[in-house]
Formats: structure tokens, C-alpha cells, sequence
């Protein structure tokens, strides 16, 4: 029973997955790109560059349907009075708004000393602040999922590695037996002190059930998507929760949650096979194309 990793690609998600191979049922998918319109803003000092902007974030491999200039870039001149560049600098960062930014700054008229040269006034400064362009391009990429797929067996093969499952939990239920046996003289009280002792004597029954209930829930799984009209299949139903340990005490009525799997698969078998036999008897009833 194969288990295989693939990605397709298609021009939306629905027909990404219609192109599952047949054969196969997806285990798990995985969306690297859902194929819709997606849309990348741009900026710059011009058009041109905001497109740039825009162009340099957009993914390769894409077919651009629409570019648009949302805003030209703007420009304008301002003068601000201050005793040096920096505080000229500090009062234009205060004035303008956030979309703007200042771009050039150069001192127009230096102040001038007074009162013998003990007092100075402010320089002037020509401040240059822009605004730049936005631009927004739309674009759509082919649709991407990557799938991991497991091969669908025959009911034949179904069947058989049921009945394997059930040979693996009868072992378990004599093993279970045996160690009950082998802790039948120890007092409650003792095992209940030092559970570790019976949780290492049944330690093999527990993974080796684990293992019997995960392949349970796979075998469950394949069926009913081999055979989705089958009511007897579809509604099935295994509740993991029927076989788990939740406290020390149910070690000792574990055998009792191992015949449960075994009547659970014994049900799964004899619905399979009741399957598998009309479907063989509607097979031998039609009619040969010939003559």
C-alpha cells in the first residue's frame, strides 16, 4: 500500500484537486498557492520606480492582468527658519504628514549677527519634500497544492490485512492472559504502589495494540473511500477511545478492550466480504456483450 507525495498545478484549486490520480485518496494537502488574484503595491520617487517596487515582490511564473498608478509622485518647496541644519531638519519632520518625506535641504540665507555680534539670527533653509508615487499591479499565479496520497488497495487486499490484525490482537489477548496470570499472587495494593511493574509486563500488548488500532483506522479509512454508497462501511464507526488506558486499574480488564478490536474487525471483515461476494454475484449475472 503505497504512500506518495505529489504537487499539482492547475488554473484554480478545484481543478488542482479534480486531477488527483485516480486510484489514490489524499491522506493530507498542503495549499502553496490558491491561484486567486492577488495584488502588490508599489512605491517610488517616480512612476517608474514604484512599478519596480511593485514588479520586484511579485513571484515569478505569474500572469500580470492589471497595472494602475493609484497617485503621481509630488514635490514641494518649503522654508524653515533655524539656528543650524539639524533643527531645521527636526522642525520639517514635525510639519509634514507621514506620507511625505524630506528629500533635499540646503541653506538659502545665512543669519545675520547683531547687537555687535553677540546675538545671531536664524539661518533660512530651502527644504525640498516629496511624496512618492503608488502604484498597484494585479496579478494571478496557477494554483499549487502538494498532496500526500495513499495508493487504494483491493477489498482482496483489504481483507487480508484485516484478518492480519486480528491474528496480531488474539496474540495480544494471550499475552495479556499471561501476564495476569504471572501477577495473580501479588496483592492489589502492591501493584497499585509500584504500577510500573505491570505497565513494563504489558508494555508489548500496548504498542503492539497501538500499531493494531492506528492500521485499524487506515483499513477504515480505505474502505470507505473504495466503496462511499456502502452505508455498512461509511457508517462504521471505531472509537479510539474504547481501548485506551486511563488509569492503572484498566490493565487489569485490558483483555475485555482487546476482544472489543477483535469484534470490531471480525464486523469489518464480514461486511467487506459480504461486499465482495455480491459484487462477484452481480459480476457473473451480466449479460456477455457478445452474440
Amino acid at each position: 500500500m503505497e504512500n506518495e507525495t505529489i504537487e499539482i498545478t492547475a488554473e484554480s484549486l478545484q481543478k488542482a484537486r479534480e486531477k488527483t490520480p485516480v486510484g489514490y485518496r489524499v491522506t493530507s494537502e498542503q495549499i502553496i498557492s490558491t491561484g486567486e488574484q492577488e495584488i502588490v503595491i508599489g512605491k517610488g520617487v517616480t512612476i517608474g520606480v514604484a512599478f519596480e517596487d511593485a514588479r520586484s515582490r511579485i513571484p515569478t511564473s505569474v500572469k500580470v492582468l492589471e497595472e494602475e498608478e493609484l497617485r503621481p509622485p509630488t514635490q514641494r518647496i518649503i522654508t524653515v527658519n533655524a539656528s543650524n541644519e539639524q533643527m531645521a531638519r527636526a522642525k520639517v519632520i514635525k510639519e509634514i504628514n507621514y506620507e511625505e518625506q524630506l528629500h533635499d535641504i540646503q541653506l538659502a540665507i545665512p543669519g545675520r549677527k547683531k547687537l555687535l555680534g553677540l546675538i545671531k539670527s536664524p539661518d533660512s533653509y530651502k527644504v525640498t519634500v516629496i511624496q512618492n508615487a503608488i502604484v498597484r499591479v494585479t496579478f494571478k499565479s496557477e494554483a499549487r497544492i502538494r498532496l500526500k496520497l495513499r495508493k487504494i488497495p483491493s477489498t482482496d487486499e483489504l481483507i487480508v490485512s484485516a484478518k492480519k490484525l486480528k491474528d496480531m490482537a488474539y496474540t495480544c489477548l494471550y499475552m495479556q492472559k499471561q501476564n495476569m496470570e504471572n501477577v495473580s499472587d501479588v496483592p492489589l495494593v502492591q501493584l497499585m504502589g509500584n504500577p510500573s511493574e505491570l505497565a513494563i509486563d504489558n508494555l508489548r500488548v500496548l504498542t503492539t495494540m497501538e500499531q493494531i488500532i492506528d492500521s485499524f483506522e487506515i483499513i477504515l479509512a480505505d474502505a470507505k473511500h473504495l466503496f462511499p454508497n456502502n452505508k455498512a462501511i461509511t457508517e462504521f464507526q471505531f472509537l479510539r477511545d474504547t481501548v485506551a488506558i486511563k488509569c492503572p486499574t484498566d490493565f487489569f480488564c485490558y483483555d475485555e478492550k482487546i476482544k472489543s478490536v477483535i469484534a470490531k474487525l471480525d464486523t469489518l471483515i464480514n461486511v467487506l466480504e459480504s461486499h465482495q461476494y455480491l459484487t462477484r454475484l452481480e459480476q457473473d449475472h451480466v449479460p456477455s456483450s457478445r452474440g
